[in-house]
């Protein structure tokens, strides 16, 4: 579940760079196993801050692993871009001894127009922007005009993951900030 307590995995997808000298595995791959997919899952799950969620959502509806030529850079945002519905995902990617370079793909689900209709989840969503932004601006060692900015960048783009805000819908952030100075 995401900050707001509405789950966050809209759909989940596999990709795999395969190596020239592993062109073998493409014409097994649906009778490929992988033995180390379940412990590659985990520690996406964890590195993605997802609790769980990933792990339980494979479970449930299972993983397909789409093999793609190497060089294809999977795990790039360009590539990553072209599968997501709504431009709110994130990957994790790890390759393994045998030159395979496995990806997952979590594309989120968009709540923007349930937090829009709902106060409860706006207030939420309010206060997980405060928390998050005086964090950031008390972690911060430089506190110009300039570096202001990118902290109320990287706090919009921190609370938009944990809360499903698309960026289509980032006005709906927007609208929350609060009065927000830093100290000279």
């Amino acid at each position: 579940m995401n900050a707001l307590g509405l789950p966050y995995i809209l759909r989940v997808k596999g990709f795999v760079e395969i190596p020239e000298n592993g062109s073998w595995m493409r014409e097994i791959w649906d009778k490929y196993t992988w033995q180390q997919e379940g412990e590659f899952l985990a520690e996406a799950d964890g590195k993605l801050g997802l609790e769980g969620e990933l792990v339980g959502y494979v479970a449930e509806h299972g993983i397909k692993w789409v093999p793609q030529p190497i060089g294809t850079q999977a795990n790039a945002t360009a590539f990553l871009n072209a599968h997501s519905e709504n431009g709110l995902y994130q990957a994790w990617t790890e390759s393994t001894r045998s030159g395979c370079r496995y990806t997952v793909f979590v594309d989120y689900r968009d709540h923007s127009d349930a937090i829009r209709a709902d106060a409860s989840l706006k207030q939420k969503a309010k206060e997980l922007l405060i928390q998050v932004m005086a964090r950031e601006a008390f972690a911060s060692e430089n506190t110009d005009r300039e570096n202001k900015d990118k902290i109320i960048a990287k706090c919009l783009n921190m609370v938009m993951y944990q809360c499903g805000i698309t960026y289509k819908n980032i006005g709906l952030l927007a609208d929350l900030i609060p009065e927000f100075t830093l100290r000279p």
